[in-house]
């Protein structure tokens, strides 16, 4: 009678080449995640106070801010007396 699937040799034989793949796999992946190696150079800070604002300007901005009304109905009420006319 004649066999009809695999053999055990056939079985064995995929075995050993998805095996053989996985390790390539393995092998190049290990090499694409290491981290390159990286020359430090020298590179001087920005002066802190080039990039800062002068006081004045933020305490000005500061009163702006709390000056603002968060409380102001005045456009809700507006909001609702179109929606009315609609």
């Amino acid at each position: 009678m004649k066999g009809r699937g695999m053999t055990i040799i056939g079985a064995l034989g995929i075995v050993v080449v998805s095996a053989v793949v996985s390790m390539l796999g393995f092998i190049a992946y290990d090499q694409f995640l290491k981290p390159e190696v990286v020359v430090p150079q020298t590179i001087s800070a920005p002066q802190a106070e080039a990039d800062a604002e002068p006081i004045s300007e933020l305490d000005a901005a500061t009163s702006d801010l709390e000056s603002i009304d968060l409380t102001d109905e005045s456009d809700t009420t507006t909001l609702e007396s179109q929606v009315s006319d609609l």
